[in-house]
């Protein structure tokens, strides 16, 4: 646990309940990538099946076996292309559960994007959780508890990871600017792979360039934006740091912003706009990018969502 960066009170926790053998059977690990989820879980899985104590030794079969992947008690589960269907949970849980383990005193499973599960895969999960065998711990992580049934999250237990601090990123990445430091929001996931991006710089100029030209432009103008936005949706992130930035400006006179190096625009804008039009468009922004990853169409919300942005500033 002491490897993993921040989370000071969770790997506290963790380590105390593996040390007295009281872990429960089911947990939710919520919050964003790359922050440490499925670190955390890593070492929860390694500890229990580690043949030489409560916490990974390294050296045992058990341990090696987990590190190249041929561990017969740790199952681990993903979606498919954009859910987790019915017949893998029957598959992969419900049977393997009702199994006992092959060489340790535990069966873990982990299920990654838990907020891709059916309807129907959760309610395959209930019986699982609800009478688990006693060598069974289930860690559900997701992004997004609300995607998952409340029979589910009432009988896990919710663990929440936030985002790591500016620094706890820097410390982990060998290179990065303070945009992709404050672009990461405390993801060192996020971080590295920002470093490894070419286009993210060329893309965060592109999401300042369609805002500015939001303002005055006409409507050929603006379903030219709006045909560039729904082919690189993931503007919408960089948006939601730009109003961020705005709030932040506007309440404290903040200069410590993720956009910095447009502060001549940022403080125009914020000029122009009162705190409350500013935190409605964060919310819009929000809320949009959340249609679109539940299946929305996108052309129908980027287009209102520009119709509101434009408005605002009237």
């Amino acid at each position: 646990m002491e490897r993993i960066i921040g989370h000071k009170v969770i790997k506290e926790y963790f380590t105390k309940v593996l040390e007295h053998k009281k872990l429960a059977h089911s947990y939710i690990f919520e919050g964003q990538e790359g922050v440490g989820r499925n670190s955390v879980a890593n070492v929860i899985a390694k500890s229990l099946l580690c043949l030489n104590g409560t916490k990974p030794c390294n050296t045992c079969s058990a341990c090696h076996q987990f590190d190249v992947h041929t561990h017969p008690d740790i199952i681990r589960i993903d979606k498919d292309a954009r859910s987790i269907k019915i017949d893998v949970i029957r598959k992969y849980v419900v049977r393997e559960l009702s199994v006992k383990p092959y060489q340790s005193e535990y069966k873990v499973i982990v299920v990654n994007h838990a907020e891709a599960l059916t309807v129907e895969s959760q309610n395959a999960l209930l019986k699982a959780i609800e009478d688990p065998p006693s060598y069974g711990v289930i860690i559900f992580i997701t992004n997004n508890i609300d995607m998952l049934l409340p029979t589910i999250k009432s009988r896990c237990i919710h663990i929440r990871f936030s985002g790591l601090t500016d620094e706890e990123v820097k410390s982990c990445i060998k290179s990065g600017s303070k945009a992709i430091i404050k672009f990461a929001n405390g993801s060192i996931g996020v971080a590295k792979r920002l470093v490894e991006d070419e286009d993210f710089k060329e893309l965060r100029a592109k999401s300042v360039e369609f805002l500015s030209r939001l303002e005055t432009a006409d409507i050929m103008q603006l379903y030219d934006i709006v045909n560039n936005v729904v082919k690189q949706v993931e503007i919408l992130d960089f948006w939601i740091l730009w109003y961020r930035d705005l709030l932040l400006y506007k309440s404290t006179g903040s200069r410590d912003l993720y956009y910095a190096d447009y502060e001549r625009m940022l403080v125009d804008m914020a000029t122009g706009l009162n705190y409350h039009t500013i935190s409605d468009n964060l919310d819009n922004i929000q809320t949009a990018k959340l249609d679109i990853l539940a299946n929305s169409y996108a052309l129908f919300v980027i287009e209102n969502l520009l119709l509101r942005l434009k408005g605002s500033w009237r």
